[in-house]
C-alpha cells in the first residue's frame, strides 16, 4: 500500500549504510491483542508502525509523508480498519531530511 502511494524505494527495515534516498523505511513497532469473548474467538489488533521518509529535500519529504497518512486514511473503510491514530515528528540527520511517522490502527479479526 505504501509502495502504491510513493515514487520512491520503500524498504522492511532500517536504512543502509548503502541505501540512497529518496527511500521510505517501514518497521513494525507493535502490537496488541484483545480478545472479544464470542463463541467465533474473534480478536481485535491494534498493531503499530514506524515509517520514517529520508528526502534530500524537506519539501519532498513532507509531501511523500502526506501522501502515506492518506492511503492509510483511504484504506480505512475498505480494509475495515478504525482507530487510525498518527504522530509525524522531524528527525535531524546527517546529509538527508527525516520524517517519522508513528502510525496505529485497529481492526478486528
Amino acid at each position: 500500500m505504501v509502495k502504491n502511494a510513493v515514487n520512491v524505494r520503500v524498504k522492511a527495515g532500517w536504512i543502509a549504510a548503502n541505501d540512497s534516498i529518496p527511500l521510505v523505511t517501514i518497521l513494525a513497532s507493535g502490537h496488541i491483542i484483545s480478545p472479544i469473548y464470542s463463541p467465533s474467538k474473534i480478536a481485535r489488533y491494534e498493531v503499530g508502525f514506524q515509517i520514517d521518509v529520508w528526502h534530500g529535500t524537506m519539501r519532498e519529504a513532507d509531501q511523500i509523508t502526506t501522501k502515506i497518512i492518506q492511503a492509510f486514511v483511504e484504506a480505512l473503510p475498505a480494509k475495515c480498519w478504525y482507530g487510525l491514530r498518527y504522530r509525524v515528528r522531524d528527525i535531524q540527520e546527517e546529509g538527508a531530511f527525516r520524517k517519522m511517522i508513528d502510525l496505529s490502527f485497529k481492526v478486528i479479526g
